[in-house]
């Protein structure tokens, strides 16, 4: 009987606490990256030793954002997961066979996890973002308002990771 090492990475939360949390039940999850405490884990059942957190990009993010200025929030949000995806680089490790990381913060994790021959998956939340853009920016104009688009250095990192990872899922029927 093979047991598999799961790495799940993540910026914030979205549905990787869920993800971890079946994980660990089945006893295949390796390591959670995150950027929140161990805490927030800790209230999904997830084991603290199972995660490994940073929580400076989620303080930057969170403390730029409410700088003044229009874009203030969205050179947080790149700057943020720069430093994220950095970080979560560093605590790839041999002998993980797959590496999930969330979309728009995995560059750098999925290409090291992929050359340590990891399966890397890239978890997509939306829309394939290019579509995503599309479809906002159409629906602010239908409606009078003006869409502030995701940081072009955020689009062009996910269209990398799609091109990086060996799969994406989606988990909508969408």
């Amino acid at each position: 009987f093979i047991r598999v090492k799961v790495t799940v990475s993540v910026l914030g939360r979205f549905h990787a606490y869920e993800l971890a949390a079946q994980l660990q039940r089945h006893g295949v999850l390796h390591r959670l990256l995150t950027s929140l405490p161990v805490s927030a884990a800790a209230r999904f059942g997830i084991s603290p030793a199972n995660v490994r957190t940073q929580l400076l990009p989620e303080i930057l993010k969170r403390g730029l954002a409410r700088l003044p200025g229009e874009k203030t929030g969205i050179w947080a949000d790149a700057l943020a997961a720069s430093w994220y995806d950095h970080w979560a680089a560093g605590q790839v490790e041999n002998g993980q066979d797959i590496f999930v990381g969330w979309s728009g913060f995995s560059r750098r994790a999925l290409a090291r996890a992929k050359a340590m021959g990891a399966i890397t998956i890239v978890e997509r939340h939306s829309a394939h973002m290019a579509l995503q853009q599309e479809l906002l920016t159409e629906e602010f104009a239908r409606h009078g308002l003006r869409f502030t688009p995701t940081a072009a250095s955020i689009v062009e990192r996910e269209l990398a990771e799609y091109d990086e990872a060996d799969y994406l899922s989606v988990p909508s029927l969408y």
